[in-house]
């Protein structure tokens, strides 16, 4: 016997193509049923799918199951998360709890024996990773998840055949669409329930999971970094002995903008860039060494390649260079790469460049530049 618990959306259709999989394809037996939805698709679902002759009525019939089979009370129970819809992070919570809820009271029904199964297929992307995410947290090692697609013959649009009302493969009401099939395929789980049970954290305890939640998200530690102008050497506060070793051209851009505090154009940056080569003559920095390749001179002129307004694209080949050594070195750097952006007011513009507001979030700043 198994548990189908389904997100459903605005398009009902995906719940009887994942009961018809279940049944006709992998030979399984539903015997009971959970949907989630928000207030708006189960308006939409009690239209097409619960309905009198509706979806769910004529798949019954093709698969000679009685009246009542999938029927509130007869296996059928519905679950309305407290959202209106799925627009923003309130709202996805409340689908999380939803789905955690449902999976648990499943689990623990005396008198089910059998899998609980998820088909993610239905609703918003924010829904069908809702669901995911619950099952990593409480699948046991018989509880699998999946994944419903429609097989189209050629010609065949897929928004038309939705829009139809369609339901399964063989469904009467729609006999121009014999040819549509339905594919699906199991989706991959991390199962960390019983994995966390042997260190004896119970993932089934719903204030467990919210205070995880909210404990990981506060404990981000980012890195703390140091420029040092001199060797050109990023250092990060909290890991004494790692270090980085930058070229002086990434050095240069990268020091410019982190001595402002906010995202600027390249002009803006200017003057911090002409500044930082002035800094280094001054350090007395043997040039075109091999601790320190190039020349003042040359990188005064690298400056002015970069600001030459006859230039069709200003946007320095160092800072995909920076960023890569950045992110190969230690992907945790990813907050300081040097990215187009909007400034701090969120204001669009041309050639605007920055780190990831993280970094200007903090006081003091992220990074900073020794001399």
């Amino acid at each position: 016997m198994t548990w189908l618990i389904a997100s459903l959306g605005t398009s009902p259709s995906v719940l009887t193509e994942a009961l018809w999989y279940l049944e006709t394809t992998r030979g399984l037996t539903v015997d009971r049923l959970t949907c989630v939805g928000t207030q708006q698709s189960w308006k939409k679902s009690a239209k097409e799918l619960f309905v009198v002759g509706g979806a769910l009525e004529r798949l019954r019939t093709q698969l000679h199951k009685p009246p009542t089979w999938m029927t509130e009370g007869h296996g059928f129970t519905k679950m309305i998360a407290e959202a209106k819809d799925n627009r923003d992070l309130e709202e996805a919570k409340a689908m999380d709890q939803a789905f955690r809820r449902v999976i648990k009271e499943a689990q623990e029904d005396q008198e089910h024996d059998g899998p609980v199964i998820a088909c993610i297929s239905g609703g918003r992307k924010t829904m069908s990773s809702s669901l995911q995410q619950a099952m990593t947290l409480l699948a046991r090692s018989e509880d699998w998840a999946f994944h419903v697609l429609l097989n189209l013959p050629e010609g065949v649009e897929e928004s038309a055949v939705i829009k139809s009302g369609f339901g399964y493969p063989g469904d009467p009401a729609h006999p121009g669409y014999e040819q549509v099939g339905v594919d699906a395929f199991e989706v991959p789980l991390v199962r960390l329930r019983e994995f966390a049970s042997t260190r004896k954290i119970d993932l089934a305890d719903e204030a467990l999971v919210q205070k995880l939640q909210k404990a990981v998200q506060e404990s981000a530690v980012l890195p703390r970094l140091t420029l040092d102008l001199a060797s050109t050497r990023l250092f990060d506060d909290a890991r004494p002995g790692w270090e980085l070793k930058l070229p002086p051209q990434q050095a240069m851009l990268l020091a410019a903008y982190a001595m402002t505090g906010r995202p600027m154009t390249m002009e803006e940056a200017a003057p911090h860039l002409r500044r930082i080569i002035s800094l280094w003559r001054t350090l007395g920095i043997e040039e075109a060494t091999k601790v320190f390749p190039a020349g003042f001179s040359e990188l005064e002129e690298v400056v002015e390649w970069w600001l030459d307004p006859g230039e069709a694209d200003r946007l320095p080949p160092q800072r995909s260079k920076l960023n890569a050594l950045l992110i190969k070195n230690d992907p945790a750097l990813h907050p300081f790469r040097l990215r187009a952006r909007t400034d701090l007011n969120g204001q669009a513009g041309k050639g605007i460049y920055g780190f990831a507001d993280v970094v200007y979030g903090h006081d003091p700043h992220l990074i900073r530049v020794a001399i």
